[in-house]
């Protein structure tokens, strides 16, 4: 079996999966056995867009590696893309069994049972999470997720600030607040950190969609605010009229038509 070290090539390359995908081809031709390769094999086919390779590949990395956690949270999260909830979390139960210390697994099952909108259940895995680790900054997110959707967003807000507080760099962790400022109507908040979220990570679509939400929801405020300046305007001249004309016919009567009216 291959060491786990060789398992992470991805992330040595900076998740460029192009290459990290030819490396893990390369140690698969070599004869490795390892699991741990076709998992990361198949995560690499699942973010290039090639999930039905993916399956394949995570379903084999299972079979040569019942016991690995990793293994299993690899089919769970190609499963999970798929639309395959169900089947989804029992591979995610299964990591989480294989490895219940592993702070990663419990942040991976909240996320599948967000995916089903369990938030309850979503809300104890993440906590379960920031218990083994309590700066693990995914299992915070999805704290933070759960607890907006059960309606408890300035809780929400409260946290993930105070855990960009701990990890700034953390792109992900931005994308997150800006998310629940939105949700808070404070589209302001959202757009610069949003910003600072697509700075530290260009590629990341669902920040970028919700900076474009943030920017549309402050240009529609300054709209609106400009449209009710205007209208208050319009019903000031309105209400003065009948008291200029008022003031017009008590002139007329009191000096005549010649008042220079």
């Amino acid at each position: 079996m291959y060491p786990c070290a060789q398992c992470n090539v991805a992330w040595d390359l900076n998740r460029r999966y192009d290459l990290a995908e030819r490396k893990y081809r390369e140690l698969l031709a070599q004869g490795a056995t390892c699991g741990g390769v076709h998992a990361r094999l198949a995560y690499c086919l699942l973010q290039r867009g090639r999930s039905q390779e993916a399956l394949s590949t995570a379903r084999e990395g299972v079979r040569l590696d019942p016991h690995r956690d990793y293994c299993h949270w690899a089919l769970s999260s190609v499963l999970m893309e798929q639309g395959s909830l169900r089947e989804a979390e029992e591979s995610a139960l299964e990591a989480v069994r294989l490895a219940p210390h592993n702070a990663f697994n419990h942040a991976h099952l909240a996320q599948v049972y967000g995916r089903r909108q369990k938030w309850d259940a979503s809300l104890k895995a993440a906590e379960q999470g920031l218990a083994i680790n309590p700066v693990h900054i995914d299992s915070a997110r999805l704290r933070a997720y759960a607890l907006a959707y059960l309606g408890r967003t300035p809780l929400a807000i409260k946290d993930m600030e105070a855990a960009m507080a701990a990890d700034p760099g953390c792109a992900a962790g931005h994308a997150m607040l800006g998310w629940l400022y939105l949700t808070n109507r404070e589209p302001g908040k959202a757009q610069e950190t949003l910003t600072e979220s697509l700075r530290l990570d260009p590629t990341d679509a669902w920040a970028r969609a919700h900076l474009d939400r943030a920017k549309w929801d402050i240009h529609s405020a300054r709209v609106a605010a400009q449209e009710s300046a205007s209208r208050h305007r319009r019903v000031s001249f309105w209400r003065l009229l009948p008291l200029v004309l008022a003031a017009w016919m008590l002139v007329r009567i009191c000096f005549g038509t010649d008042a220079g009216w």
